[in-house]
């Protein structure tokens, strides 16, 4: 693993899966402020430059884009609670996008926890849906507001319709805020789809509520969403600290693997694209650093906080991140001792420049990409030959 000197601070990826014949996410906005983007052309590093020079544009850890799946050319995006067309303006009809509470909880609205958002064709006539979670308004003034403990959930799951045909190929919001979970306990991370096996449709996951491990899980099909179909596992059973985790399934779309923030458990679960299910579960401790992180004292702590997950593009491995290491495991090593392997201990920078390690994202150069926890340097990681068991990654 090295280190990569880009402007990026976390990348997410739109969930669409790419290859050689889709570049769906051959364009990656990220940024807080200013507004960047890696273009993804050969097996060659993305080159970087400002896509949006006029602040703010908050591309940050709830965001996702998504582009033209034969050109590559950025289509739209979303910072979870806006659309903003081609030009970084915002699309007609594209604020607002989650409930006035939500809305203006920040100075700027834009979502804070990983994989708010999510964007996913339907069809192929160029429209595409565009996946919300977030918090209605009467639980925001019920729990959010007082801050009644530390349980602060979400509430609802609402989507969008936009048609990019639409000024010019700016595109427009024809639907908008509809709901599809509404009063029900949702995390505030983890939200992810898998190609169907029909190649056509899509199944998206949502995580379910506190102290479960609770799956909500919907059909989406071209012309309606079937659900939600609710899968629920005995553990782990899941707390209600969810500022960081993630959730990803394997290049081929046949496991799901998730982590959540000071729990050092990696979730493992074979996933069926025909039916959407989730079976042969597994947990595995995710390995305990006892050595401290590199902050001057008395600041210094046990690196717990487990960020990212993320599968190597041939499958065969899963990377686990931490804000201080960085993790390879081989699921299906039957030796524990053989299956883990510490791929980076500690900043891969200088000290002042290091921002913590956060969210794990396969490129489509068939890299994986760390993203930072705060950005306001030009550094990130990356992950050279995840392929590779060991020190040769």
């Amino acid at each position: 693993m090295k280190q990569l000197k880009l402007f990026l601070i976390i990348v997410i990826l739109s969930n669409t899966k790419t290859n050689a014949q889709n570049r769906s996410g051959h364009s990656w906005l990220f940024g807080l402020g200013r507004g960047m983007e890696a273009i993804f052309t050969d097996t060659s590093m993305p080159p970087i430059h400002i896509k949006y020079p006029n602040p703010p544009n908050y591309f940050w850890q709830g965001h996702s884009n998504i582009c033209d799946s034969a050109t590559g050319r950025l289509l739209f995006s979303c910072n979870g609670m806006l659309l903003y067309d081609s030009n970084g303006v915002i699309m007609e009809n594209g604020d607002s996008l989650v409930p006035t509470e939500a809305y203006i909880h920040n100075p700027f609205p834009n979502a804070m926890h990983t994989q708010n958002s999510l964007i996913l064709p339907k069809g192929s006539s160029g429209h595409y849906y565009v996946f919300i979670a977030t918090v209605s308004d009467s639980l925001y003034n019920a729990i959010w507001a007082p801050q009644l403990g530390d349980r602060a959930p979400f509430d609802l799951l609402m989507y969008n319709l936009v048609d990019i045909n639409a000024n010019g190929g700016l595109g427009k919001v024809l639907e908008k805020n509809k709901v599809l979970l509404k009063n029900v306990e949702l995390h505030k991370i983890r939200m992810q789809a898998c190609r169907h096996h029909n190649g056509r449709d899509w199944w998206l996951l949502k995580q379910g509520r506190y102290g479960t491990n609770e799956m909500y899980r919907f059909l989406v099909r071209p012309d309606t969403i079937l659900g939600p179909f609710v899968q629920t596992f005995p553990n782990p059973k899941y707390s209600t600290w969810d500022l960081f985790g993630q959730m990803a399934f394997s290049p081929d779309g046949k496991k799901l693997a998730m982590v959540h923030c000071y729990q050092s458990e990696l979730f493992i679960a074979d996933f069926d694209r025909c039916s959407g299910e989730l079976s042969n579960t597994k947990i595995v401790r995710i390995p305990y650093d006892s050595t401290t992180i590199p902050n001057p004292p008395p600041q210094e702590t046990i690196d717990s906080i487990v960020a990212g997950v993320c599968f190597s593009p041939n499958n065969q491995f899963i990377y686990v991140s931490k804000w201080y290491n960085i993790y390879q495991y081989e699921w299906n090593q039957p030796d524990s001792s053989l299956a883990w392997y510490r791929v980076q201990h500690g900043p891969d920078t200088t000290y002042l420049h290091f921002q913590n390690f956060n969210s794990l994202h396969n490129g489509p150069d068939g890299r994986i990409y760390i993203g930072n926890t705060a950005g306001q340097f030009k550094q990130m990681s990356v992950i050279d030959h995840p392929y590779t068991k060991g020190a040769g990654a």
